[in-house]
């Protein structure tokens, strides 16, 4: 696929998505934590819904670049989703109480035929469009993270940033520049070609990425 051909795809991909995780490799240290913190801040400015998925510490002089709480740390948590459809019915109330840990949820009034069928929960948390990998050769360098996110993976699409010939091209798109200079710089010739507005913030995070770049390996 022609390089043109591949960026307007991206473009239209990342236009439709209704949510975007960015998963930076731990190994590919501040470079690549600053790569995807960069990225994450340009699809902000065009208000994403987008994610930074980046458990365990954060590397040495790149604490203050995202707040705390914008960062996802856990990737086992999930989100308990209760729906109840009380269509075609008198019910005018819902009630909640919490004792000992346990929700209780009262809603009405209902006939005595209602069907406990229309009761249904769900799990939810992240369910992504689209994963943007950043310095992974394979998915397995994610380790517990890919372990823990493999079925929401191999579900979304997959945009693949890597600076390496190593790299096994596991993604829908995948852009491997084994000549970059580092995965920051990758990052932003990216995202110019995508449309993205390089802002001052997603500037200076790019360029501490650039100032730790790592040894390009192969």
């Amino acid at each position: 696929m022609e390089k043109k051909e591949k960026n307007n795809l991206i473009i239209e991909l990342l236009g439709n998505a209704k949510s975007i995780a960015i998963l930076p490799n731990k190994v590919g240290g501040a470079d690549a934590y600053c790569a995807g913190v960069g990225l994450y801040q340009m699809l902000k400015a065009k208000d994403k819904n987008v994610s930074l998925i980046y458990p365990g510490k954060i590397p040495d002089k790149c604490e203050n670049l995202l707040k705390k709480e914008e960062i996802v740390s856990d990737v086992t948590g999930r989100e308990l989703h209760v729906s109840i459809d009380y269509s075609n019915t008198p019910a005018a109330k819902v009630q909640y109480s919490t004792e000992h840990g346990v929700l209780y949820l009262k809603v009405g009034p209902v006939n005595k035929y209602f069907e406990v069928s229309r009761v249904h929960t769900e799990l939810k948390g992240m369910e992504h469009e689209v994963f943007i990998t950043v310095g992974a050769q394979v998915l397995e360098d994610f380790g517990q993270t890919y372990r823990e996110l493999e079925n929401e993976l191999h579900s979304a699409k997959i945009i693949n940033l890597d600076n390496t010939d190593r790299n096994f091209r596991f993604g829908h798109f995948n852009l491997v520049e084994p000549f970059a200079d580092s995965l920051s710089l990758l990052v932003l010739t990216s995202s110019v070609e995508w449309g993205l507005n390089v802002t001052k913030e997603a500037a200076e995070t790019l360029l501490v990425g650039i100032s730790h770049r790592n040894p390009i390996v192969g």
